[in-house]
């Protein structure tokens, strides 16, 4: 994953659902930038399912932008360096 990617994007109006467990571990060795995200909701919705997992060792997991809504339902099992983050700007983030 390149400089900036994500490996979700969801733009204005769309809905992105993680309805399956997730790992995105990384190695010492890989081409995982340290900026990659794996999903991206600019101004729509993204859900993580009930009993589901997104497990990440990147930086940053999730960015809400723009009044977007992000709801976990599932868990967030944020491993990477410097504490691996949401960032959650001008979005609604509830966990249920």
């Amino acid at each position: 994953m390149g400089e900036k990617s994500a490996l979700f994007y969801g733009a204005g109006g769309s809905t992105v659902n993680i309805a399956d467990n997730i790992t995105i571990a990384g190695t010492a060795s890989s081409t995982i930038d340290d900026s990659a995200q794996v999903l991206v909701t600019d101004g729509g919705n993204a859900n993580i399912n009930s009993g589901k997992t997104l497990t990440s060792k990147l930086k940053t997991t999730i960015s809400g932008l723009n009044g977007a809504t992000v709801t976990n339902e599932g868990t967030l099992a944020l491993t990477g360096k410097d504490g691996a983050v949401g960032n959650l700007f001008k979005c609604i983030y509830s966990k249920k």
